[in-house]
């Protein structure tokens, strides 16, 4: 059953009273000494505090909204910090504030300033020259630019992570990265680089990918055809023929990209060791195209949607690929692929972690694949932890007979989401249970399913055999409000560490 309330640990007892008494502790500093000098050193009521309780009592002042610019600089004068997240409070940090952190909190190796645009140029060169620890910077939708990026490739040798999404930097900016990344006396240690919707274009994503080999992750909507620079793109004997050999491990297509089949030939060949496939928002390719996946021997993530394509099937593009590479896949996501057959994909990639299976366009459905090769049958898998299904309204094409079996073999499932399938029905749930209690499960959704009643959700809801800390209930008819206030009363009744939202 759901985990019942534990007392609060003595650790989270008193930060939740500090944090509801912070007036005590800032305002000696506030009616004193806020705003009226820069100080290199103050002794103040949080110096004692290490790097996770500053980080977390950071956390509840920005949750409970009780965050001041009083509060915010006297966590950062305590100079303990090793991570710090000012993403949620961004209206109040300014260069003052990163001063502070520049001249207090020299351990510092993690900094998340997106959406901090109060930030200016002289902010961000003072990050540059004064934290020599810095491993992480997050700077999305900030003002860093011109100058003060090429501040940060300069001086930022440390770096292994960098976002500058939605910054204006553009390629004069990355040259000068790329020349400090193959500089002999200072090379960066990049490993991560977003540029995502920046005022860099394909000749600058490719300068970078030249310049920075260690490269191992580079978020870039066009990505693909930076690096698949050929001029004639249905050529393959010129794509056999590419000298170039990238280190990427990650490759993502956004913004509905055209990408040929041409271009997914060359990835074996141009980055052998990628790990992570994203073509949700890609078109153009076709089943052909597809095959060319198999080369791809360290793939553990692919992410694939067909919503425009009517030439790609789960027989003809999909089963090809899982026989040679299902073995491997840790996270799998397939989005309208017409007869896509769950039960198959289940057989076919046993070590998957996380499964998303998505039927959202009209005129394609589930199906089932006769004749797998080596099929044993669908066994448990027991690294399953997250499992998805959506289809679109009044879709039977996912059978009742799949949609059991699916379940009744994720005994480890963590998380747990069906959205407006017709075919969850009484029978299939009893079924189910009888064979999973689901002993693993923290996190159900239940959306638009119509043929699931009270009676039997409430075995799983209340089963003795699971640890549900969250449930969520979308529009499903035959849940009514009366049947959700009960199970709000069982679970306070019960003390039970459940929280339920039900619309």
């Amino acid at each position: 059953m759901p985990q019942r309330k534990s007392p609060g640990s003595l650790h989270n007892v008193c930060l939740q009273f500090i944090a509801k008494n912070v007036t005590y502790w800032t305002e000696h500093y506030e009616e004193y000494h806020l705003g009226q000098a820069v100080y290199r050193f103050v002794l103040g009521p949080f110096n004692q505090l290490n790097s996770q309780l500053s980080e977390d009592l950071l956390a509840i002042l920005v949750k409970h909204q009780r965050l001041s610019r009083s509060a915010l600089h006297l966590l950062l004068y305590g100079g303990a910090l090793r991570q710090l997240d000012l993403s949620s409070c961004n209206r109040i940090v300014n260069d003052e504030v990163i001063g502070i952190v520049a001249s207090s909190c020299k351990m510092l190796q993690a900094l998340d300033l997106s959406y901090c645009k109060r930030v200016t140029s002289a902010g961000f060169v003072a990050i540059a020259t004064r934290l020599p620890q810095l491993s992480t910077l997050n700077a999305t939708k900030t003002n860093l630019r011109g100058s003060a990026a090429q501040g940060i490739f300069k001086h930022c040798f440390g770096l292994r992570d960098l976002s500058l999404k939605h910054c204006l930097v553009s390629d004069q900016d990355v040259m000068v990265l790329c020349q400090v990344a193959s500089s002999g006396h200072s090379k960066t240690q990049l490993k991560r680089l977003d540029i995502s919707y920046t005022l860099i274009t394909e000749k600058g994503a490719r300068a970078v990918l030249e310049g920075i080999p260690q490269l191992q992750v580079l978020e870039y909507p066009s990505l693909l055809t930076s690096l698949y620079d050929n001029p004639e793109p249905d050529n393959a004997d010129s794509v056999l023929q590419h000298s170039k050999c990238y280190k990427l491990r990650s490759i993502q297509c956004q913004d509905y990209m055209s990408v040929s089949n041409g271009m997914l030939q060359a990835i074996p060949d141009l980055c052998p060791q990628v790990t992570q496939l994203d073509l949700r928002f890609a078109c153009g390719f076709d089943s052909e195209g597809l095959g060319h996946l198999t080369q791809l021997k360290n793939l553990k993530d692919l992410q694939l949607c067909c919503e425009e394509s009517e030439d790609i099937t789960f027989a003809s593009g999909i089963l090809p690929v899982l026989l040679e590479i299902g073995q491997n896949l840790k996270v799998l996501s397939l989005q309208d692929i017409d007869g896509l057959d769950p039960v198959a994909v289940c057989q076919l990639c046993p070590n998957l972690r996380k499964l998303f299976l998505l039927m959202m366009t009209e005129g394609k459905v589930f199906g089932s694949v006769p004749g797998i090769p080596n099929n044993n049958g669908l066994q448990a898998m027991t690294g399953l932890i997250q499992l998805d299904f959506w289809c679109q309204n009044g879709d039977l094409s996912l059978s009742e007979e799949a949609l059991g079996q699916v379940l009744s073999n994720s005994v480890a499932v963590q998380t747990l989401g069906l959205i407006r399938i017709d075919t969850f029905t009484d029978n299939v749930l009893w079924d189910v249970l009888k064979k999973n209690n689901f002993t693993n499960l923290k996190q159900l959704s239940i959306h638009e399913c119509h043929c699931i009643t009270q009676e039997t959700l409430s075995e799983l809801l209340l089963s003795s055999g699971n640890q549900l800390e969250f449930v969520k209930l979308i529009n499903c008819v035959q849940i009514s409000r009366r049947d959700y206030e009960t199970w709000e009363r069982i679970a306070k009744r019960e003390n039970f560490n459940l929280k339920l939202e039900w619309t």
